[in-house]
């Protein structure tokens, strides 16, 4: 989870937390997926970040230019859905593979990743 104080907390089942890691702004959509912790950073025009799990440090940074709203993780990547695309990058490296145009004024709300696909909720055109 994310703090309003810009921390991302590790929790254990029982409830007790197990560690802690200070963002350089407000975090989102923190996802697990591919041995990793992945949370958008909202520095510019956004960031997310690759996380070791294990010891609560940034393991990667991959530069956004969609404004990025929301991640899912599956379907071969990590997907960050913002403004006007969706980007795939790469669970192992967190570089970019690939750009999705979703259109021009295009807002995507969030993303999730499954059942043979990536789904991307947008808002109906006009």
């Amino acid at each position: 989870m994310t703090t309003q104080d810009e921390r991302l907390l590790r929790f254990s089942p029982a409830g007790s937390q197990t560690g802690a890691l200070p963002l350089p702004a407000t975090g989102l959509a923190p996802r697990v997926g591919g041995g990793s912790v992945w949370v958008i950073v909202t520095i510019g025009h956004g960031a997310v970040w690759q996380v070791d799990p294990g010891s609560v440090t940034p393991s990667a940074t991959t530069a956004t230019t969609n404004d990025a709203t929301d991640l899912a993780v599956g379907e071969g990547g990590v997907w960050a859905a913002g403004y006007e695309s969706l980007i795939r990058m790469d669970r192992s490296t967190a570089e970019v593979q690939d750009t999705i145009r979703l259109g021009k004024n295009v807002q995507a709300s969030s993303v999730a990743a499954g059942e043979d696909g990536v789904w991307v909720a947008v808002p109906a055109p006009g």
